[in-house]
């Protein structure tokens, strides 16, 4: 695991040294670099496979240089393939590089990795950047005015200085509303994510840039199989072990939940060693950590939890705007910041299980919005009805009390109504701000899912999350806030074979996550297994209402970004504990911290 950066631009080469300085916690060894005319190359090196000096990078050969972020699991079966001597036996890196000198950009087709990657052509003078199929490890890149700068994170970029800093309007509305940057977008106009599965190629010489799929998501949900269980936990298995290569120790998250359990149960079944870490907090509602100590000691694993206090917890959130070096709003990122930095003590890698809930409909909100479109089709000859009654009357026609119907999902409610397209309904998922309020605050736009619409309801979700919010939201909180402590944490329940084998699946077989329960039943006990989801919840609300109030005034009572009295009065209702949607204020708290941080 690495941060890579590089790229053409006549002052690069004066830069690239505190480029590489701003990224260091992304790789704790020594940063290398590369220079030909007016390109500059930069890797920090966390050694992962291959301790040696001979995995140092960049690396090259008589024709290309390559710098890598991530880790390819197959690289021996590449190896194989390309008939490679011993010299290549230990290291992904010389693997990768040889594969792209035979094969070229083809070779992605047979990578089974997270990664992002540069190959400099030294003949051509034209770079070719790479992003793994569903965007584990990050790669920004930047074209304007001549320059041609790519790295694996903003602060890269700030260290370099020397680029336009107009804020992406579009972006930031989808921040406000969502808490993470969508797609292709960064916070910056010309700031740009190369998306999942894609791959770019730029010449130096012609300054043209092409940007091109090779992996194609949805073809794989129009193929419908049944699922045979023995094949079934054979992918598993296979996907979960791959995720183990390694010359270094590893630990595995383990929260209790089915995800994590499904990771530990098949590493411990097939004979690994290796310690388990949950973050558990003080309040009880929130704490799963009994249930994870359970699995552990069920499966005989030694088991390590850590409280997350609210003092801990101001601690973290500091340290947010630093880590997570553009706006983002999910507030699981202060237990997750919290866990890599413990996991760090025990070793350098650490297995998540991010992607359970996506490839087998996990979340709560997939039944509850398909129930809620059930509901508006049947009836829908009520829809100028509904469009025009008042609050008190909405909330009675649905007999629910204030706590379930506030004023949020009064406007969500009668949104809903204004649609009969699924996918339209379930974007309003990603969408706290009502339509005065976004005018407030200068949202110019509001999320729009429609292009995921499939002929099943829940895969056009679990598309929709694995395309935007696994990618955008879910791996950039991991990613960075491992690389901050020089942790690289992997996916095993990622591999695109088995991504592949899920999204193919029954999707009846998937709901509730049928499958992973079914393979858990055989080895722990009912009461772990079949219970509900709690998810990665946290009592942020109780911290802000006690502990870290003080955030609220130090950031929001005196700015003048925003609608000043909008923002007061938002403050105000939260703190007369009248129903607030939380995230209002966290989005915007956030990107106040970030834009005092980075001097915006």
């Amino acid at each position: 695991m690495c941060r890579i950066a590089g790229g053409f631009a006549t002052d690069l080469k004066d830069k690239i040294k505190q480029i590489a300085y701003a990224l260091r916690n992304g790789g704790e060894n020594e940063a290398r670099f590369y220079f030909d005319q007016n390109f500059a190359l930069s890797h920090n090196r966390l050694a992962i496979i291959d301790l040696s000096h001979n995995a140092d990078q960049p690396v090259q050969n008589e024709r290309f240089v390559l710098c890598f972020n991530g880790e390819i699991y197959n690289y021996k079966e590449i190896a194989r393939d390309l008939e490679l001597d011993d010299k290549f036996k230990n290291s992904d890196t010389l693997v990768l590089l040889a594969a792209y000198s035979k094969w070229g950009k083809s070779c992605l087709d047979k990578l089974d990795g997270m990664f992002a990657f540069c190959i400099y052509d030294k003949f051509e003078k034209s770079i070719f950047l790479a992003r793994d199929r569903l965007g584990v490890k990050p790669l920004y890149y930047y074209f304007k005015d001549d320059k041609f700068i790519f790295a694996s994170e903003l602060k890269a970029f700030f260290a370099y200085d020397n680029f336009d800093k107009s804020i992406d309007q579009t972006a930031f509305s989808h921040y406000l509303n969502s808490g993470y940057m969508p797609g292709e977008q960064s916070i910056f106009k010309f700031i740009k994510k190369l998306p999942p599965a894609h791959f770019l190629e730029f010449s130096n010489v012609k300054k043209e840039l092409k940007i091109t799929k090779y992996y194609d998501l949805r073809s794989k949900f129009n193929t419908k199989k049944s699922v045979d269980l023995t094949k079934f936990e054979n992918e598993l298995e296979n996907s979960i072990i791959s995720r183990t290569i390694s010359d270094v120790e590893f630990s595995s998250f383990l929260s209790g939940g089915l995800d994590s359990s499904v990771t530990a149960t098949v590493l411990a079944k097939n004979g690994f060693k290796f310690k388990t870490i949950s973050i558990g907090f003080e309040s009880d509602k929130f704490n799963e950590s009994d249930y994870a100590a359970a699995v552990a000691k069920n499966l005989g694993l030694e088991h390590i939890n850590y409280t997350l206090t609210p003092k801990i917890a101001k601690d973290i959130i500091l340290q947010l705007p630093s880590v997570y070096d553009e706006p983002f709003g999910d507030s699981s990122a202060i237990p997750t910041l919290f866990l890599c930095q413990k996991a760090r003590s025990l070793s350098k890698v650490a297995l998540s299980s991010d992607g359970g809930d996506e490839i087998n409909f996990g979340y709560a909100r997939y039944d509850l919005n398909y129930q809620r479109y059930k509901f508006y089709k049947k009836f829908s000859f009520l829809k100028h009805i509904f469009l025009n009654l008042p609050y008190p009357l909405l909330k009675k026609a649905f007999e629910l009390n204030s706590k379930t119907l506030g004023v949020d999902r009064y406007y969500r409610i009668k949104d809903s109504f204004k649609t009969n397209k699924f996918m339209e309904l379930y974007a309003l998922e990603f969408r706290h701000f009502k339509n005065d309020e976004a005018k407030l605050l200068g949202i110019s736009n509001e999320p729009n899912l429609s292009e995921f619409e499939l002929e099943n309801e829940y895969e056009s979700m679990s598309f929709s999350d694995i395309s935007t919010y696994l990618s955008d939201d879910i791996f950039v909180k991991t990613d960075r806030a491992a690389m901050s402590v020089s942790l690289e944490v992997r996916e095993p329940l990622l591999s695109y074979k088995f991504v592949d084998f899920m999204i193919k699946a029954d999707p009846n077989l998937r709901k509730n996550k049928a499958l992973f329960k079914a393979y858990l039943l055989k080895h722990l006990p009912k009461e772990l297994v079949m219970r509900p989801k709690m998810g990665f919840a946290l009592p942020i609300e109780e911290w802000f209402h006690t502990d870290l109030g003080y955030l609220l005034d130090e950031y929001l009572t005196n700015q003048d970004f925003f609608d000043k009295q909008y923002i007061l009065n938002l403050v105000q209702d939260f703190r007369d504990k009248k129903r607030v949607n939380f995230a209002k204020i966290w989005h915007i708290l956030l990107f106040l911290m970030w834009k005092k941080r980075w001097n915006i």
